[in-house]
């Protein structure tokens, strides 16, 4: 008997373009609901098969077996208001497994309040969704997503995203952000004996298109690309409560080897008290002076890590 792993994309159908000026691209972002099933442990050869979503039949036909595995893309109509089991009927042998999709809710503004008109978010498993025109999103999970990236059709031109972590979700959550001009790049965090250690990339929009030509050209020797971040600049959540920083050091985040030897980009280090085990999300918000067109301005972004959810 084989085993199964079902992926469901359970998020609406749509279709948008977007220009990234940096990377000088037009990226086409468009989502289809529908059902993954890979299988594994099967003997080789021609299978019929049926699935169904809470017995409604979805397809039925035939699968091909090789090297005792397979794989089927069920594209679906619509999108269902709630499943609670996939059952698959494989040359009269049924499987079923249970559904438990989750779902992350809210709404995307500016810092300023001002809600972000259609957001887009994109996760690693390649599920997109497009909030409407108040700035409210619902995305519908599957399983854990090692990222889900937030921004708008302004992307590279006048804003840059806000990245979620690490996103296990335990039951359906509101979380609103907030989109602006810096970016909080691979938010990380993990246990300390007292403490609590968050590692991050900063990148700010301002820097970015004051220094394209050497982006396009695929060099970072250019040290002015990337942010200088002071710990007064910071300010680190865990829930709704803001922690007290004990510790800041700038790192260096390896990128690649060259002739000349290794490329690295500045990324920070910092840590808060714990008292007991966390069970929350970690926010950090960062506003950062810039200079452009000769004149001093604040960027602001933020970021979320999930990690720590139980």
């Amino acid at each position: 008997m084989g085993e199964l792993k079902v992926f469901i994309n359970n998020n609406p159908k749509f279709k948008i373009t977007i220009e990234s000026i940096v990377k000088k691209e037009v990226w086409d972002i468009d989502n289809s609901p529908y059902i993954k099933v890979n299988g594994e442990g099967f003997e080789d050869g021609q299978k019929n098969i049926e699935v169904y979503c809470d017995d409604k039949l979805l397809m039925e036909g035939i699968v091909l077996v090789r090297k005792s595995t397979f794989n089927l893309k069920v594209d679906l109509k619509e999108t269902f208001k709630s499943m609670t089991t996939i059952k698959l009927i494989i040359d009269r042998e049924e499987y079923n497994i249970t559904v438990q999709l989750k779902r992350l809710y809210g709404r995307v503004t500016y810092f300023d309040g001002t809600p972000v008109k259609n957001p887009i978010a994109l996760t690693n498993n390649d599920i997109k969704v497009i909030g409407n025109e108040e700035g409210y999103y619902e995305i519908c999970l599957a399983e854990k997503e090692e990222y889900i990236a937030i921004f708008n059709e302004d992307y590279s031109k006048e804003t840059l995203e806000c990245w979620l972590y690490d996103v296990n979700l335990i039951e359906d959550m509101e979380l609103d952000v907030r989109i602006d001009k810096f970016e909080i790049y691979r938010l990380h965090g993990w246990y300390c004996e007292h403490s609590i250690n968050i590692h991050f990339v900063p990148m700010s929009l301002a820097k970015v298109l004051e220094n394209m030509k050497y982006i396009n050209n695929e060099s970072s020797k250019n040290d002015d690309i990337w942010p200088q971040v002071s710990e007064e600049d910071i300010k680190v959540y865990i829930g709704n409560i803001e922690q007290k920083i004990v510790a800041f050091k700038e790192a260096e985040d390896f990128l690649y080897y060259e002739d000349n030897g290794k490329t690295s980009r500045p990324a920070y280090l910092i840590s808060v008290a714990r008292e007991t085990m966390v069970s929350d999300i970690i926010k950090v918000v960062i506003s950062n002076k810039t200079l452009k067109d000769n004149k001093e301005i604040i960027e602001k972004g933020e970021s979320y890590y999930f990690g720590f959810l139980r």
